[in-house]
């Protein structure tokens, strides 16, 4: 079951890697991308249906905390 990290967020910190949800690759990208955009960075795609999962994705690992692009 997964766990949320105790440290999302706090004094801007953000863990990113695939230990946030499952164990994958992409969930690594995901979350670099994640932890970038919480700090600031633009989303760097235009494709509707990446942002619509990246969304998704931020919301599921990051709660309420999370940017949306």
């Amino acid at each position: 079951m997964p766990r949320r990290i105790a440290i999302q967020g706090k004094r801007r910190s953000w863990h990113c890697g695939a230990h946030t949800l499952i164990n994958s690759q992409e969930t690594c990208f995901v979350t670099g991308l994640i932890a970038a955009r919480q700090l600031g960075a633009d989303y760097p795609f235009e494709d509707p249906e990446a942002k619509k999962w990246f969304n998704f994705y931020g919301r599921m690992l990051y709660g309420w905390r999370f940017r949306k692009a």
